[in-house]
């Protein structure tokens, strides 16, 4: 629902265009931040694997295998920010149609949540 990275009290009193439009900036600056995060842990997993960095303990396994999935994990998130940045900026297109957006779209359910309607 993706209630966990938004200030719901806030977005709740915008209008749904302007919901759309903070939705997409939130959806560009965690893409950003994600994708610079990849981008850095991929670094420091090279790093590890080309000093052959090894992680002693019970067994001994290279840090680069044990580190390897960070920068996937951010490369996913990267990915899901920019999935739902798409679908936001469908939803606000759909939204200033004449005659408002199609019955069942993700933008006809956005109006219905601002008008106390349903739950987006």
């Amino acid at each position: 629902l993706e209630r966990h990275t938004s200030v719901t009290l806030v977005l709740d009193l915008l209008p749904p265009r302007g919901r759309a439009v903070a939705k997409q900036v939130h959806m560009i600056v965690g893409a950003l931040v994600c994708a610079l995060l990849f981008w850095h842990t991929l670094g420091s997993v090279w790093d590890h694997h080309t000093r052959n960095v090894i992680d002693v303990g019970t067994i001994d396994v290279p840090k680069a295998w044990v580190l390897g999935v960070i920068p996937f994990g951010f490369l996913l998130l990267t990915i899901q920010f920019l999935l739902l940045l798409h679908k936001y900026r469908v939803a606000h297109k759909d939204m200033g149609r004449p005659g408002g957006p199609p019955l069942g779209s993700f933008a006809e359910s956005m109006m219905a949540h601002s008008r106390g309607k349903g739950e987006c």
